[in-house]
């Protein structure tokens, strides 16, 4: 593929871990062990990023530490546990790593206003998936939690599971406390959800794991079943799809569109854990329907080029340009990188498109559709996505895209 074809479309990246969510509430002096356990944090990652934005990364020890260690063993003169600092140290890591490729001075960068705390997990039979934040039945977790005086209080708390993972936690909660498997673990305490005049807290909890782990428990289709295009233009409320397909060669017809709807997500106070699995049955239903009708292979916005388009306006003071939707990109930033892993679990791959100009391109064949914008623009991420794909044919035996170049 040449630079210029790699620019305009390219294979989507398959993240290397998938997060599932449980969810809990506590209260009194629950919520205040979490409140401190969370400041600690914070105070951890806010010395990080200081010392980094003077001095850079340390250099990491020799033997198996790296750079999230090494930061660890800063952030430990705060936070008095190694797993929490380390936990600190990849926050730092993930940051500078974001700076490079976005070409940010990490001297200008600000924490949100967030209150969390996270942990890596290990298999070593001690530490039994997680030594921090232990998961030891599918909806109770194990925390180890600090008082005002830093005194480490360790508690059990029942969560609910995300619709679904039930399974998915049971597995988990066993392999690691056998020491088959360790889970990277963090609680998120929503800060408009943190009732400090009630003493209470509306918690997060994530659990990171393998994407391999987590196909062979969600995957729906090994393979499907035709050889047609899919693309979609995400907005705030709706995924706009569309499907393609070649004939005679060269000819691009489109063969169906549909709209999928969560206008209620918009609304708000809408609690954000619903929004999440709101729209993602959205993705389900989508790519339920495509599978159905033989998609192979789906076109989405590039989520990189996106993000890079949304600093470049507003840059230029043209947040609210008709070129460029902010609701939109939001969005896309949040949920386009995780539709991929998604499209797997129906056996289709997914490329990413440069959405540039899209919108205005999708103004030139409204009238020639009869369909509105948004559909309108699936198809020319359609469009855009074959024409710019590399050589290709059609493997008939494992209905696979291949590539001949």
């Amino acid at each position: 593929m040449s630079m210029s074809q790699y620019e305009i479309v390219r294979p989507a990246e398959i993240p290397q871990y998938v997060t599932i969510f449980g969810h809990y509430k506590v209260k009194n002096v629950d919520f205040y062990l979490h409140f401190h356990t969370g400041c600690m944090f914070r105070a951890g990652v806010h010395y990080l990023l200081n010392y980094v934005k003077s001095n850079g990364l340390p250099k990491p020890r020799k033997g198996r530490y790296g750079i999230r260690e090494a930061l660890g063993d800063i952030a430990y003169e705060v936070v008095p546990d190694r797993k929490y600092a380390v936990g600190c140290g990849l926050i730092i890591e993930e940051i500078w790593k974001s700076c490079q490729k976005l070409g940010i001075d990490i001297r200008d960068v600000e924490l949100n206003d967030w209150l969390m705390f996270q942990s890596p997990g290990s298999k070593h039979k001690t530490d039994k998936g997680n030594r921090n934040i232990r998961l030891i039945a599918p909806d109770q977790v194990e925390i180890k939690l600090f008082n005002e005086k830093k005194q480490i209080i360790t508690k059990t708390f029942n969560f609910k599971p995300e619709r679904g993972y039930v399974e998915f936690f049971e597995y988990l909660s066993k392999a690691g406390l056998n020491g088959e498997y360790g889970y990277n673990a963090r609680v998120y305490m929503d800060v408009d959800k943190v009732l400090i005049y009630r003493e209470e807290a509306y918690c997060e909890l994530q659990i990171a794991v393998d994407t391999w782990l987590y196909l062979q428990f969600k995957k729906k289709f090994d393979k499907p079943i035709g050889n047609r295009f899919g693309a979609i233009d995400f907005n705030d409320d709706r995924l706009n799809a569309s499907i393609l397909e070649v004939k005679n060669g060269n000819v691009i017809e489109v063969y169906n569109v549909k709209t999928f709807w969560f206008p209620d997500v918009t609304s708000g106070g809408y609690p954000k854990e619903r929004k999440r699995t709101r729209i993602c049955q959205a993705f389900h239903d989508c790519l339920m329907w495509m599978w159905s009708n033989g998609v192979s292979t789906v076109f989405t916005e590039d989520p990189e080029k996106l993000g890079v388009y949304k600093i470049y306006w507003i840059k230029q003071g043209k947040r609210r340009n008709e070129n460029w939707n902010y609701k939109v990109s939001i969005f896309s930033s949040s949920y386009l990188y995780d539709f991929p892993l998604y499209a797997l679990e129906y056996g289709m791959r997914t490329y990413w498109v440069d959405p540039y100009r899209t919108s205005e391109d999708a103004k030139q064949i409204e009238k020639i559709f009869g369909l509105d914008n948004d559909t309108c623009a699936s198809i020319i991420i359609g469009i855009t996505g074959i024409t710019y794909l590399p050589k290709q044919k059609l493997d008939n035996k494992n209905h696979q895209l291949i590539t001949t170049e």
